[in-house]
């Protein structure tokens, strides 16, 4: 019998089968399976850390640097997913963070800084994929330029070790 490495918890937001993505993982880690969260980091504090133990590695879509970006396009809050960040770091799991870049969304590069920053801050070994945007169901827009995914590809170059553009 060939033996699974490894499951993910992706697409269509994970936490909303919070319960069965729970039970899965406990039988992954009993059965040696590695597991791979990724999620938009919408997550109360304690059912992540119950969540943590049975979990290897994580992927948050971090979206932009703005509250307000986040409670108009996306529907949640900033602090949440920052905090859900700050915990994976701090227990020390391995985190990739995902931009979503949209030109005219969250394309600010004074707040783009300040994301870097954030996750310098935590560690400069973390992870960062920018990720060329595509227009879906409600949200119109145009499919971000390769030059600004680029430059702001250079930007996180200036902060942090590891930056891949997605999508190009």
């Amino acid at each position: 019998m060939q033996k699974i490495p490894a499951i993910a918890f992706t697409y269509n937001e994970p936490t909303v089968f919070y319960e069965y993505m729970l039970e899965t993982a406990k039988k992954c880690k009993e059965n040696g399976i590695k597991t791979v969260i990724v999620s938009n980091g919408q997550i109360n504090e304690a059912p992540l850390r119950e969540l943590i133990k049975y979990i290897d590695a994580f992927n948050i879509d971090l979206k932009s640097f703005n509250a307000d970006f986040y409670k108009k396009i996306c529907k949640g809050d900033i602090e949440a997913t920052k905090n859900t960040i700050r915990i994976i770091v701090g227990e020390k799991k391995h985190l990739e963070v995902t931009f979503l870049l949209i030109e005219g969304y969250n394309d600010n590069e004074n707040e783009f800084r300040e994301y870097c920053s954030f996750i310098k801050n935590l560690n400069k070994n973390i992870v960062l994929h920018i990720s060329r945007a595509f227009p879906r169901y409600k949200l119109k827009f145009n499919p971000t330029p390769a030059p600004l995914l680029k430059k702001f590809g250079e930007i996180a170059k200036q902060y942090l070790n590891f930056v891949y553009l997605g999508n190009i």
